[in-house]
């Protein structure tokens, strides 16, 4: 993206970070299959793009399998009377009942019922320079649900928010309606 390379010193901050610093981390809400992310990478940020629909996401996947390292698994989250955590929560039933979001309706290992399938997590890296290599990761899952505790629990960012946010097109995506809601996500 010619704008994004030429806006990039915006994004730095005016004094170089310590050597120990952590990179800048960078949220892509609604990022598709962007190569903005892995380029954000290249550029020494850690990325994590928020994406609703799986199909982009292996796209992305396939189409730049040689920048992307360790960028298979997809890990399940579920949310409990603890919190948000790495499982897959499993609710038993004997027949459909109807759509529970975030969930499928399968015979699975621990029998027929509903089982989280939303959120979800892809992790891994890019390189970023000789040596370094930076974190990398898509939360597949509605944008309207995320929040610090999510982000913290699914993602390196353990502060639970980001130092900048990238949005090239995303707003438009968004029914007029929704946009106040999706500005203060």
């Amino acid at each position: 993206n010619p704008l994004l390379e030429k806006h990039m010193h915006l994004l730095r901050p005016a004094t170089p970070p310590k050597a120990d610093a952590p990179t800048l981390s960078v949220l892509v809400p609604l990022c598709g299959k962007s190569i903005d992310m892995p380029f954000l990478c290249e550029q020494g940020f850690r990325v994590v793009g928020v994406e609703g629909v799986l199909r982009p996401i292996l796209e992305l996947r396939a189409e730049h399998r040689q920048r992307l390292k360790g960028f298979k698994a997809r890990n399940v989250l579920s949310h409990g009377a603890d919190g948000w955590a790495e499982t897959v929560d499993f609710q038993p039933a004997e027949a459909f009942q109807g759509r529970r979001p975030g969930y499928v309706f399968t015979t699975g290992d621990r029998g027929l019922g509903y089982y989280a399938d939303s959120p979800a997590v892809f992790r891994g890296t890019v390189r970023a320079g000789n040596r370094t290599t930076v974190p990398f990761e898509i939360l597949q899952g509605d944008m309207f649900q995320v929040t610090p505790e999510l982000i913290r629990v699914a993602t390196y960012e353990e502060r639970g928010q980001f130092d900048a946010i990238y949005d090239r097109s995303s707003l438009v995506a968004i029914p007029p309606s929704a946009r106040e809601e999706y500005a203060a996500t």
